[in-house]
């Protein structure tokens, strides 16, 4: 075991590096062309039941503090941008761990001719208790394995290129790759490593509808005491049109197959479908309605595939041009993917949520949240207030 003092020396090489990396960001942002932007954001919470167990009456208080920083620049062929920032939690009472870890975005896209190229990465280190999980980009919450002392370290990359064939017609293919993996205390989580590989074809019928076809080959590797591999592969069509300027839909449906493999276990396949589908309405020039529902093929926490149904239902009113509130209500159900037919022992998840949201200045924003979430099965059957009070800033350094 590593000295105290050979810690420090390698804590202050981190820094030390960390500031050269920054200062010399800072000194390429400081050419013409490009913008240095940011934001700052501070968020209290309480929570009667995190963790979300039954009989859960220990309330749980937080304080989340993030920040970044972005560099950008663009010009008419080739846009670049790159964002380091840090996540800091702290929990009091019946809580997870309590860290401070960093945060990583970067994209990069050219055009040559009729042709587009991008890229991106992302990199993101976060507790995995149940509220933090449901605050992932890929919503992949997974309802029956709740950690309060793990962490999540999640590598995301992705490249693609795009083709337009002519005004109305383009061509794409694309590839990404995820790495995620827990903390040596996530006994009952398992890291994944998922390899993808998609193409698609798109036709503009009119200025205010396309049609799509798509389709896609991936591979997902379960480590750890779950090892097995998944072999999926899919295939689908979709939608997307504004009816009116106050109306808009998209929608995609489409099959896919896969293969599990284990070691010292007998193999299965399963067949199913997949869809989105989402809508938006403008009652006023202050309401609008809207709607989204999916069901997807998805790497668990668990190291199985699972189905995952996600339905949410929303409104939001602008007040005046400084205040907004919001109504939400969503339910979410995940079952094991592992026969040929789908189906199988699940779980649901019910939350309703009302926010308010107000502009003090230009660039300072405060917010006020209350969820409500409700785990309603028989042997699951759990309840769990939440607020939070939010305060942020975004801030321009250079332009």
């Amino acid at each position: 075991m590593p000295s105290t003092g050979a810690e420090t020396r390698a804590r202050w090489r981190r820094l030390f590096a960390g500031a050269a990396l920054a200062s010399l960001a800072c000194g390429a942002a400081s050419a013409d062309g490009w913008t240095i932007s940011g934001a700052l954001s501070q968020r209290f919470g309480a929570d009667s039941n995190l963790t979300l167990s039954q009989g859960g009456d220990d309330p749980t208080f937080s304080s989340t503090t993030t920040g970044n920083v972005s560099f950008s620049s663009a010009t008419p062929r080739t846009s670049l941008s790159v964002t380091p920032g840090f996540r800091a939690t702290r929990f009091v009472g019946e809580g997870g761990r309590n860290q401070i870890t960093p945060s990583f975005g970067g994209g990069l896209s050219h055009r040559v001719g009729s042709l587009d190229l991008s890229s991106g990465l992302s990199l993101d280190i976060r507790p995995t208790v149940f509220s933090e999980l449901e605050e992932v980009d890929d919503g992949s919450t997974d309802l029956d394995v709740i950690q309060r002392n793990a962490t999540s370290i999640s590598v995301r990359a992705s490249a693609g290129a795009a083709y337009r064939i002519d005004s109305r017609n383009r061509f794409n293919l694309g590839s990404n790759l995820s790495l995620r993996r827990f903390t040596d205390d996530a006994d009952t989580l398992t890291p994944s490593t998922t390899i993808g590989a998609s193409g698609g074809f798109s036709h503009s019928v009119t200025d205010l509808t396309s049609l799509s076809l798509n389709a896609g080959l991936s591979r997902v590797t379960f480590g750890g005491t779950n090892d097995s591999e998944s072999v999926t592969a899919s295939f689908g069509g979709g939608v997307s049109t504004s009816i009116n300027p106050g109306f808009s839909f998209g929608g995609q449906i489409g099959l896919n197959y896969s293969e599990t493999t284990r070691p010292n276990a007998d193999d299965s396949s399963r067949l199913g479908f997949s869809f989105s589908a989402n809508a938006g309405y403008a009652v006023n020039e202050a309401t609008r309605l809207s709607f989204s529902a999916s069901q997807s093929l998805q790497a668990g926490a668990t190291g199985e595939l699972q189905d995952r149904l996600r339905v949410n239902m929303g409104l939001g009113h602008s007040i005046n041009p400084r205040e907004n509130v919001s109504f939400s209500l969503g339910l979410s159900r995940q079952s094991l993917a592992s026969t040929l037919g789908g189906g199988g022992s699940g779980s649901t998840l019910v939350q309703t949520s009302l926010g308010y949201q107000i502009a003090l200045t230009p660039d300072i924003n405060a917010g006020l949240n209350y969820s409500l979430r409700l785990q309603p099965e028989d042997s699951l059957d759990s309840a769990s207030h939440r607020l939070f009070f939010t305060i942020s800033k975004a801030f321009t350094l250079q332009r």
